[in-house]
């Protein structure tokens, strides 16, 4: 199973999970980003305490690889999110496990090749054939 995560989830729920032997990770969504996300974390620095905790205890990030704010096109959304909280987030925590969950883009395809070990994703095959033409 797995956790959803918000802006306040507390590292003593995290360990308390962790404890329970059936939750194995954490899913962060970007708040308003897909469905059911509106509880969703708002600021990558908001649970910096709950994935330290994550880190601690060796449970897994699932994140949904995209940024939520109108202004940034649909088609852009997943590039903005490797630069402002893939890149934060992989250089401040080096041995956090991170899934990048559903990427849909060749440049999110290369960040992960070329990324660190403790960084994997899945694929949504069917969005990499999706573009403006």
């Amino acid at each position: 199973m797995t956790l959803y995560l918000t802006d306040n989830t507390t590292p003593e729920e995290i360990k308390k999970a962790k404890e329970t032997g059936f939750i194995y990770a954490a899913k962060y969504y970007p708040a308003g980003a897909t469905t059911n996300s509106d509880f969703g974390v708002t600021s990558l620095e908001k649970v910096y305490s709950a994935l330290r905790a994550m880190e601690e205890v060796g449970m897994i990030l699932c994140i949904h690889s995209e940024v939520s704010r109108a202004e940034i096109d649909i088609f852009d959304r997943e590039s903005v999110f490797i630069q402002e909280v893939m890149t934060p987030l992989l250089r401040d925590f080096k041995t956090l496990r991170i899934v990048m969950e559903h990427i849909s883009t060749a440049g999110a395809v290369e960040f992960v090749k070329n990324g660190p070990e403790n960084l994997a994703a899945s694929i949504t095959a069917h969005h990499l054939l999706y573009n403006r033409n």
